[in-house]
């Protein structure tokens, strides 16, 4: 096997982004089970668990009774099992919620910790993977399954692929699809996410934003024709008053001091007016000294070029990424 590098602290932007492979450590698979999932399901989750089939996966979020997210996801099914994937460090707690309301109902939720999530993606891509599988997930069937090997199709920021396997599977498929491929981490894949403009939450960040907020929407991941859920009420009226006042935003910039998730970028309007402009969702650090940030902005913030600065850090600067 002939594998090019490892890159375990590189991030590259997406238009310079190799042939690379991530096993995606940070992330987990929630499985849910049992004769109530889709009625239950329906009564926390934000999409219409309906139109989660096997040839589809769908993205929602998991609200608390304000509206506010405990995590954003991907959801698919398969063997009459509903699994979906988070990041790790907010599994246990989002699960903890999502449990609250099953006593009465026939569902187990759990970690499946039987399978490896590994994530595909950069130039040539495609090539490498049709030597593998004979067929590849589209647009119109977005996840393709075969005997130990589930394949999901992402179109953002570009054409790349999450490809979960059989832990007893995972060191075989690595030897075999790795070759001429560079290897990378979670955080390649975190910068992907971020340039794709869907949302990451973590421990600092949940429980605190609406999902229109976290453009949410716009990945389809918001239903209000399915019945009530927690916090529908409330996301159904700031749709239909139009009254969110908050855009994700993705910025580029340097800064001599790495940026706090959670903490204020800034808009200097004069020495004088600085105002707070969004709050930091995600920050990768890229190659040559360049940061990429996720910004929950306020959407005032959002129409004009600007530039932007960490709190209280004049060493900084950050503009929006195109």
């Amino acid at each position: 096997m002939t594998v090019l590098n490892t890159y375990h602290n590189t991030v590259f932007l997406n238009k310079q982004l190799p042939a690379t492979i991530m096993q995606l450590k940070n992330w987990c698979i929630i499985n849910v089970i049992g004769m109530d999932s889709i009625k239950y399901l329906n009564q926390q989750f934000t999409l219409d668990i309906n139109t989660v089939h096997k040839t589809r996966y769908q993205f929602g979020a998991h609200c608390n009774y304000n509206g506010k997210v405990w995590c954003p996801f991907l959801i698919f099914k398969y063997n009459n099992i509903y699994a979906y994937l988070i990041r790790t460090e907010i599994a246990l707690k989002q699960m903890k919620e999502l449990k609250k309301y099953s006593v009465f109902s026939d569902i187990n939720i759990f970690v499946n910790k039987n399978w490896k999530i590994f994530g595909v993606a950069g130039f040539g891509i495609l090539n490498i993977l049709t030597k593998y599988f004979t067929e590849l997930p589209n647009s119109n069937h977005n996840i393709m399954y075969y005997k130990k090997i589930i394949v999901l199709r992402l179109s953002f920021p570009s054409e790349r692929f999450l490809i979960i396997c059989k832990n007893k599977y995972s060191y075989d498929f690595i030897k075999k699809i790795a070759i001429n491929m560079f290897i990378s981490t979670d955080l390649q894949w975190k910068s992907l996410d971020i340039e794709s403009n869907f949302p990451i939450i973590n421990n600092i960040t949940i429980g605190r934003f609406l999902p229109q907020s976290l453009n949410l929407k716009y990945w389809n991941a918001l239903c209000f024709n399915k019945g009530c859920y927690y916090g529908q009420e409330i996301l159904y009226r700031y749709e239909k008053q139009k009254i969110n006042k908050f855009k994700m935003k993705v910025l580029i910039g340097e800064s001599k001091v790495f940026p706090i998730i959670g903490s204020w970028i800034e808009y200097h309007e004069n020495i004088e007016n600085i105002c707070n402009a969004g709050i930091i969702l995600e920050v990768v650090q890229l190659l040559k000294n360049k940061i990429l940030l996720q910004v929950c902005m306020k959407k005032i913030f959002c129409k004009e070029k600007k530039s932007f600065y960490i709190s209280g850090k004049y060493s900084s600067k950050f503009v929006f990424f195109s």
